[in-house]
């Protein structure tokens, strides 16, 4: 077995020590999606405190899940490029109907950015282009050696945010009643995967690992996502179901 393909004992704790603020992050966003949850099954807990702290303590945990293999630098620096990048789109949309559909947004959002989206949403972009970033290293992990490995991970990310994306959509519109929206044409369906795929490709310089063979599998950015994509699962069914 080649010794430099194998991380050191220094290495190694050196790696655990840089994952439990990270880890500790993540469990605290797991246990406050667990609310969220049990408010989704109706239980009496207050939504809007409890929505704002899903969203704010999603994208501390979506920076943290990178960070047991990247610089906390890098990740801020990713995690805002995608917040800007979905904020202006979002913007834009709520100003002219471009890129996506215009949307009708609901008092239960709270504050508005310029009086053109919720606080929040700019930030959901950031949370589900990180999350599905390290899900999609870690789906390719065992096949991290193939030659086009890194377009991979792009093509896979951007369908893992694209699809809960698209589901957040469903979720606002059918579940939370967070807006109503025009009606988003299979045009507007491909535009929001494009640019998705646009984030990606441009986080990559801030995301790429320098020595990806050194490290174990990271599996934080995983809890991160399927928390996300099951909150917005369970509102989703509750809608179809229930309701």
């Amino acid at each position: 077995m080649n010794a430099d393909c194998e991380p050191s004992r220094a290495e190694s704790v050196s790696g655990l020590e840089r994952s439990r603020l990270p880890s500790a992050i993540i469990i605290v966003f797991l246990l406050t999606c667990m609310l969220a949850f049990a408010n989704r099954l109706g239980a009496q807990v207050a939504p809007n405190w409890l929505n704002a702290m899903v969203v704010g303590i999603g994208f501390a945990a979506a920076v943290a899940s990178v960070a047991p293999v990247l610089p906390w630098s890098n990740a801020l620096v990713a995690a805002g490029m995608a917040v800007g990048a979905g904020g202006l789109a979002e913007a834009a949309s709520a100003a002219v109907g471009f890129p996506f559909a215009s949307r009708e947004f609901k008092p239960v959002n709270g504050p508005m950015v310029f009086g053109l989206v919720p606080w929040w949403l700019p930030m959901a972009w950031g949370i589900l282009a990180l999350s599905a970033r390290g899900t999609a290293r870690l789906v390719l992990y065992r096949t991290r050696e193939h030659h086009f490995n890194g377009y991979r991970v792009i093509g896979l990310a951007a369908a893992l945010a694209g699809g809960a994306s698209l589901s957040l959509e469903i979720f606002a519109t059918r579940s939370a009643q967070l807006w109503e929206r025009g009606g988003m044409s299979a045009g507007s369906h491909a535009t929001l995967l494009l640019l998705h795929l646009l984030i990606q490709i441009g986080l990559t310089p801030m995301l790429i690992d320098k020595f990806p063979g050194r490290r174990p599998a990271n599996f934080l950015p995983l809890w991160v996502w399927g928390a996300a994509v099951l909150i917005l699962g369970a509102g989703i069914v509750e809608a179809a179901v229930i309701r």
